[in-house]
């Protein structure tokens, strides 16, 4: 049910705005208006009926709410706390009736849509409460005060209807909704990605930067292996069992090179130390490949992204290039959550050559305390700038490799 305090909440909100609103279009105006012309005004009854009845004052609060609707009759305002009076004091009859004649003047009212919230949390109307939380919502009400009710609402849309229709529209609140799911395990993560996914099939636009700030947050909380479900299910990566397809192994993901909000991609260094980008790659490796170039001595990270390995040995693979000598640079895989190395320390030195070279790099078994890896590339230089490509990175079970 709706609490006693989100209602009047709802309501404090409408009436202040409203009062607000009305105090700068005099000013715009130039309107002089004396204090008890302002008393006397529909707006300020509001007001002083919203704190009469948080005070206690119920008979006070319903004659007051009441002259403002005799001063101001098609203003929802009044109507919506007069409804919230008589449903604060259990008298149900008397809220619908002010509820239902503030509804029919418009959808633009916080109190009377909390009202119809709670009819439908009543009957477990899946399709209204999404159409309410909807608007109350698009009204500006922050999307943290709703995040339980959303929940809530979620479970009584049980075929997956409701919400998707709403988020067909790419709703104003998407973005928010996206990243609450980055809190989420468990049942209620499973459904959140259920309701994005037949979003998406109805037509909602692709965020992705929404979409990996929540994987991120399931990254960060240990979990990983949904964090990239849910990256993967809404088209943000491709599916792959580790998180280094095709795709992403071969540096030809889309937008690769736009910036990342979750360790799902690559991660790439780009500051006057170093540069590390996705671009078209020489005729010695194939579409695109990863391209660093280091300006300056000692060992730096240059990309990273998250993988998802089972507990098993793996053999990681991959193709370099250089056009002149004196690249260096390592290759690493390490626990996501202790920072604990699955592979030996290397250093690869890069020769120039007229072809690629193929390298690969023993992965031990994560074991269970490591759910999730990171696999990270960092370049060394002695002073003097150096570039290197590398391309074509896969993982491949150590049984299988060989």
């Amino acid at each position: 049910m709706i609490k006693r305090a989100i209602l009047i909440g709802f309501l404090v909100l409408a009436s202040c705005a409203a009062v607000a609103s009305f105090d700068e279009r005099a000013a715009a105006f130039g309107i002089s208006v004396l204090p008890e012309e302002y008393a006397i005004g529909s707006k300020r009854l509001q007001v002083a009926a919203v704190s009469q009845a948080e005070n206690g004052d119920i008979e006070q609060a319903k004659s007051t709410a009441r002259r403002a609707i005799a001063r101001s009759p098609m203003d929802q305002g009044p109507l919506s706390i007069l409804g919230a009076i008589h449903f604060d004091n259990g008298e149900a009859e008397g809220a619908q009736q002010s509820f239902r004649a503030a509804g029919a003047l418009g959808w633009r009212d916080l109190a009377t849509q909390g009202y119809i919230l709670e009819q439908a949390i009543q009957t477990r109307d899946a399709l209204v409460l999404a159409q309410r939380i909807d608007a109350i919502l698009r009204l500006g009400t922050p999307y943290d005060r709703m995040s339980d009710l959303v929940r809530q609402a979620e479970t009584f849309d049980v075929d997956f209807t409701a919400f998707p229709s709403r988020l067909a529209s790419s709703p104003p609140w998407l973005s928010d909704y996206i990243i609450d799911a980055g809190g989420m395990t468990g049942r209620a993560l499973e459904r959140r990605v259920g309701m994005l996914a037949e979003g998406r099939a109805r037509g909602m636009r692709l965020n992705c930067r929404s979409i990996g700030w929540a994987s991120q947050k399931l990254i960060e909380s240990g979990n990983i292996s949904s964090s990239a479900n849910l990256w993967q299910s809404l088209g943000c990566g491709e599916e792959s069992a580790t998180n280094l397809g095709p795709d992403a192994g071969g540096f030809e993901e889309r937008g690769s090179n736009t910036e990342a909000t979750t360790l799902l991609r690559w991660n790439l260094e780009q500051n006057g130390d170093i540069q590390a980008a996705i671009e078209t790659a020489p005729a010695q490796l194939d579409g695109t490949a990863l391209h660093v170039t280091d300006n300056s001595p000692g060992e730096k990270l240059a990309a990273r992204r998250a993988i998802v390995l089972d507990n098993a040995g793996y053999i990681l693979q991959w193709e370099e290039f250089a056009t002149t000598p004196g690249a260096d640079y390592s290759v690493a895989i390490e626990c996501a959550t202790n920072g604990r190395r699955l592979t030996a320390k290397m250093v690869a030195e890069v020769s120039a050559s007229a072809s690629s070279t193929k390298r690969e790099l023993d992965v031990s078994p994560p074991g269970e305390d490591c759910i999730g890896q990171i696999l990270s590339i960092s370049s060394i230089s002695s002073g003097q700038q150096t570039e290197f490509w590398l391309d074509n990175f896969v993982l491949k079970p150590a049984d299988e490799a060989r």
